[in-house]
């Protein structure tokens, strides 16, 4: 059975878990949260998070269970986050202007911090891990449908601000984003913007694909081959070079890990297949593909390189705690000096999420998220090279392809504040422990089995 019964759950452990398993439904759906409550921001992923912290929190309490909180610290990649967090507010000495930025990157940090912990306290079993997993691939459905409109048709699928009534508040339509070289149209799906859809869909690739090997149905494998096709062109229609070289990378890793008798086999189809759509798409007339491939004479890919070259110039200046969190912005305008190219009305936060905390917290700062990372990766090829099943080696390895794709796609756009990406460490993590929870008790191969 997908459902097994390892132990009798209060009322509120429940409640926990099925907040959880609704946030994972809902993180995927960002621009459909927005829309439906009116907010630029707020999202019911945002609601059923603090609802999930709220309950576990109050589980803590009312069962005195300190040795909850104590796991929590046992574990090395939270010690490293737990030090980010904590430089995140010690580099602030070096902040020469406290303005909005600054703490609106503060908050999120925060935000995105507290998504990773409540995933790793709530999630302590395989049963819950494996729901929520199924949860975050069942709501990537609906951007991934409409990342395939977008892709079909050039047309963007939301209204420019969200309304009282959605999508139908009759707002004027915003349109794809553009090539900044032609009028190319990128889908975006439900993040209106590009990169973060990329950013998504290449994690949905790795939690998906190693199930069209491993799973037992081969219905069921023929639905998430499907699937992952569809993550695949969604990938390719946004025009997202740092998405393309993610998925690159990603399904690199899975390929390299994968057991199979027929291993080379289908490495050829695999390679082939990615090739294959992205030579069909390039057949759209709509869709940037081989355009996006040239760097002459993009606006783009020079705004970049300069916006690199200031955040090296902050890191020369202030090299062990950087110029501050948040601070980068506000910073910007004082190192156009250095950069003359760049505009003081044409600007934006920088695409390189590493060069930014390298800049805003320095190089301790840096080494302190590479760290946290290097500990996941580690991590997660101990927990699929020991795992004592087929289902914990297949969760093992989509969690290892997902998390190679976030970590490339962290170094061409900034992520740093992206639940998708978030989640997937806080599940990472969370696998990391339950493997080495069973291994310890001598679980594995006994009645848990996936049944798809």
């Amino acid at each position: 059975m997908f459902f097994y019964k390892d132990r009798a759950k209060s009322k509120l452990t429940i409640l926990q878990e099925l907040s959880l398993f609704a946030a994972f439904l809902t993180i995927p759906l960002f621009r459909v949260g927005t829309q439906l409550l009116g907010s630029k921001s707020l999202t019911p992923a945002k609601i059923f998070i603090t609802m999930t912290m709220l309950l576990w929190v109050v589980n803590i309490l009312k069962n005195k269970d300190m040795e909850a909180i104590v796991r929590l610290i046992k574990e090395k990649a939270n010690i490293f986050i737990l030090f980010f967090l904590a430089l995140t507010f010690i580099s602030l000495i070096n902040t020469r202007y406290f303005q909005d930025e600054t703490v609106s990157e503060i908050l999120s940090r925060l935000k995105m911090v507290s998504l990773f912990f409540v995933i790793v306290a709530v999630v302590t079993d395989r049963r819950i891990l494996k729901i929520a997993i199924v949860a975050f691939i069942l709501g990537s459905l609906l951007t991934t449908g409409v990342g395939m409109y977008e892709a079909a048709t050039g047309k963007a699928f939301f209204k420019e601000t969200p309304g009282k009534y959605g999508i139908i508040s009759g707002t004027k339509t915003k349109g794809l984003v553009k090539t900044t070289y032609g009028e190319k149209g990128r889908a975006q799906g439900t993040y209106s913007d590009p990169g973060f859809h990329a950013h998504a869909m290449v994690i949905f690739f790795g939690l998906a694909v190693p199930w069209v090997f491993y799973s037992r149905s081969k219905k069921m494998k023929f639905i998430v081959g499907l699937l992952v096709i569809f993550y695949v062109i969604n990938v390719i229609a946004t025009g997202a070079r740092t998405g393309w070289v993610s998925l690159g990378a990603a399904l690199l890793i899975f390929l390299i890990f994968l057991r199979h008798r027929f291993k080379y086999t289908l490495w050829v189809l695999s390679i082939a297949t990615v090739i294959a759509i992205f030579l069909a798409l390039s057949l759209f007339p709509n869709l940037p593909t081989f355009a996006r491939l040239q760097f002459t004479k993009d606006k783009s890919y020079d705004w970049r390189l300069d916006t690199n070259r200031q955040a090296l110039e902050m890191v020369r200046d202030h090299p062990l705690l950087g110029v501050g969190t948040g601070n980068y912005m506000t910073e910007y305008f004082n190192y156009l000096s250095e950069t003359p190219k760049l505009s003081r009305y044409f600007m934006g936060w920088l695409h390189n999420s590493y060069l930014q905390i390298w800049a805003e917290n320095g190089t301790i700062g840096l080494l302190v998220f590479c760290g946290f990372f290097l500990c996941v990766f580690l991590g997660l090829m101990t927990a699929y090279l020991k795992a004592a099943d087929i289902e914990m080696r297949a969760l093992s390895l989509g969690l290892l392809t997902a998390f190679t794709g976030y970590a490339v796609e962290f170094s061409g756009v900034p992520v740093l504040d992206q639940e998708p990406g978030w989640a997937v460490l806080g599940l990472s993590v969370a696998l990391i422990a339950i493997v080495r929870r069973e291994k310890k008790e001598g679980l594995g191969r006994m009645e848990i089995k996936w049944t798809i």
